[in-house]
Formats: structure tokens, sequence, C-alpha cells
């Protein structure tokens, strides 16, 4: 039972370190960022643009009637299902993540309640994308040199 209950406590744990943006984790006011969001699908309804201030101690709070959402380009946004910016269970049935041009279509019964961003490349994401460019690159120069 004791290695049961500490085999879920480590997975709990485990999820709640990949539920959110890596880096960084104070609040970053050097960047003008937003986030537009609208009570209709395709961005339709009454929308409304709210300043962002990016990191990951700063959970901003929604009413749960966006149905779309677009953060700026360059943001890493996570949006929860509960008002604390946290998973408890599930990532991912409570948590989604959002870029740029953001999620048109939210009316399958998903309502975000707060969020947090940051600036996408300072995630873990961007780096791994960083990483397999810069493998592409290598790999069009092999194939036009021969």
């Amino acid at each position: 039972m004791l290695v049961l209950l500490a085999t879920l406590l480590l997975q709990f744990v485990h999820h709640l370190a990949l539920a959110h943006p890596v880096n960084p984790d104070s609040i970053d006011t050097s960047v003008q960022a937003s986030l537009l969001t609208c009570t209709g699908i395709n961005f339709s309804g009454e929308c409304t643009r709210q300043t962002v201030a990016l990191g990951n101690n700063n959970c901003l709070s929604l009413d749960g009637t966006a149905l779309s959402l677009q953060p700026d380009n360059g943001l890493d946004c996570i949006f929860y299902a509960n008002g604390v910016c946290r998973t408890f269970l599930d990532p991912a049935a409570e948590s989604l993540r959002v870029f740029y041009p953001g999620n048109a279509d939210l009316s399958a019964g998903w309502s975000p309640l707060s969020f947090s961003c940051v600036a996408l490349n300072t995630t873990e994401f961007a780096e791994e994308n960083v990483e397999e460019e810069e493998g592409l690159q290598g790999v069009e120069v092999a194939v036009s040199s021969g």
C-alpha cells in the first residue's frame, strides 16, 4: 500500500512539472504582450484584448466564456480549467497549451478559467524546435551539395 501511494505521488509531481512552461519562473514585464479572447468561435462575438504580464508565477483569471483564444505571436500560454493555474489529476484534460495563431473553437465544452504565458523562446518546446531546425539545416546542406 505504501509503495502504491509513493508511486502515485511521484506521478502526480511529474504531471505538475510537465503541465507548465519551463522558464521563466518570475514575472517578466519587459515585453508588451496581449491575449485576444472572444465569446464566439472563430474569433466572433464579443472580443477583448488584455495585456499579459509574462511568467509562470503570473496567474491571470478568465470568466469561462471564451470560445476562441489568440495569444500574441511568440507567446507560449497554458490555459487551465480551474482558477489557480495548476493541474491536479490529469494535465491533458485540465490544461490546454496555445500558441499563435490561437485556438478558434473551444465549443467542445472546454472553458478556461485561468492562464499564464511565457515568451516562446524561453520554453523547452522552443529549444527542441531550434535543435530540430539546426539538424534540418545540416540535412539541406548535405542534399544540395551532393
